[in-house]
């Protein structure tokens, strides 16, 4: 967005509803972007007023998504873990997403928010913990669609997410190969996009 667009979007932004001229059917993608990011107090009051009914639904999610992905940007992580077993070449990589946090509702509302089944518990308590601390945890495709919802708004974990797009596309994760176990290639992909998301870190 340029920067006369985003200064208007901003001024926008500041706006009371009843005094608001331009509805945000007219608004591009970016300018809905930037209202969301920004979380204006009056972004999803204005989403109702002035979007035509058809769009409200969508605006909102994209809202809830946008502050979803600013919780996880800040709280989050995203890894490949080593899966051990007994076969093959004795380990595996799966997808895990997962963030912790010391309010157990704002956990709920993120997994309301992004619409994918998760794990939450509570981890062990420790002397240097002043609160209970929570976990919520993401594996494998669950975990793979929680990025691609979130990762339009992602900014310091973005290119973590794109790495992981790259092991879903090149790596073939959930493929099984047979007895003669992954390729020697396929694994050499695998390993590249396990270093890489810890060059990341």
């Amino acid at each position: 967005m340029s920067h006369q667009r985003k200064n208007n979007t901003h001024a926008i932004c500041r706006r009371k509803p009843a005094k608001l001229k331009r509805t945000l059917a007219t608004f591009n993608h970016d300018e809905l972007k930037y209202l969301a990011w920004n979380k204006s107090p009056l972004a999803a009051e204005l989403v109702r007023q002035y979007l035509p009914k058809r769009y409200v639904q969508i605006v909102l999610k994209l809202l809830d998504l946008s502050n979803a992905a600013g919780l996880f940007d800040g709280e989050g992580s995203i890894t490949l873990a080593k899966a051990f077993r007994d076969c093959g070449n004795g380990f595996n990589f799966r997808l895990r997403v997962q963030i912790p946090q010391n309010c157990l509702e704002t956990l709920r509302t993120f997994q309301e928010r992004v619409g994918e089944s998760g794990r939450l518990g509570r981890l062990k308590h420790r002397d240097s913990y002043t609160r209970p601390i929570h976990l919520l945890v993401y594996d494998g495709a669950h975990a793979y669609n929680v990025l691609k919802k979130l990762r339009p708004f992602l900014v310091r974990k973005a290119d973590e997410a794109d790495v992981v797009f790259s092991y879903f596309d090149t790596a073939h994760p959930g493929r099984h190969f047979g007895p003669g176990g992954v390729p020697s290639e396929i694994w050499e992909i695998r390993e590249r996009c396990h270093q890489a998301l810890g060059c990341l870190k």
